[in-house]
């Protein structure tokens, strides 16, 4: 179930709505996040008063100026109204979560208490921003930017060794012609190495990170992000 102060939080059209859009929203809101089969004047006025938002002197009369409109954006009975299918609809694709979406948005808000480095949290609030602004695209890189730094940090903390041995064995001849031969710091990581050889060692070392499975088998936003997230931030502790 959604805030309504979160949802309307990330809609910064919002306080330019007339009392015609806003009362058409808060009926959806109620039919969707209320499980509310029929809407009120009354119901509608205490989501006013959540956002601490100006009522207009009368909703009625916009439900009823809804019912009235041809086509219909609303139906009345003895019970109330109820928005109609298409209007739904409409709000449903633009301000509408399935429930991956509402698990990854849960996921990526605990994160911060969890990853204490300054890094990583400067990463997760990046793809945070983007998630929010339905950037997908770039918070999927904002997500494997963090994935990888993490990575690589559990590596030097937890794995040296077995990366360092496994080098020379899975690239010979990046390692032969290498900067640096041997990994010491993260830095040392980009020297000669690129993140799809990194993550091709770690695999090579049976280390518990698969990050590049992960990216042939996840083809949507969230599914992806929340992959990455469980499977190698939260399942490698620093």
């Amino acid at each position: 179930m959604a805030d309504l102060e979160d949802l309307v939080s990330r809609i910064p059209e919002f306080s330019k709505w007339n009392h015609a859009e806003k009362i058409k929203f808060f009926a959806w809101f109620l039919h969707t996040n209320r499980s509310k089969e029929r809407v009120t004047g009354t119901e509608i006025g205490r989501l006013y008063d959540t956002l601490h938002e100006q009522k207009p002197t009368g909703i009625y009369p916009f439900l009823v100026a809804m019912e009235q409109k041809n086509p219909k954006e609303a139906i009345r009975d003895s019970a109330g109204f109820r928005l109609v299918k298409a209007v739904r609809d409409q709000f449903d694709a633009r301000y509408g979560q399935r429930g991956t979406t509402v698990k990854v948005e849960k996921l990526l808000a605990d994160l911060p208490g969890k990853i204490p480095d300054r890094a990583e949290s400067d990463f997760l609030k990046e793809a945070l921003i983007c998630f929010h602004n339905a950037a997908f695209r770039a918070a999927i890189v904002m997500t494997w930017n963090l994935t990888f730094f993490h990575l690589c940090d559990y590596v030097l903390k937890h794995k040296l060794a077995d990366f360092n041995a496994e080098y020379p064995k899975r690239y010979p001849g990046i390692h032969k012609k290498a900067k640096a031969p041997t990994i010491a710091t993260y830095d040392d990581f980009a020297s000669d190495l690129k993140e799809s050889e990194v993550t091709e060692i770690c695999r090579s070392a049976n280390s518990a990170a698969h990050p590049s499975t992960t990216v042939i088998t996840v083809l949507q936003a969230e599914e992806f992000i929340h992959d990455l997230v469980t499977n190698v931030v939260l399942t490698l502790p620093l």
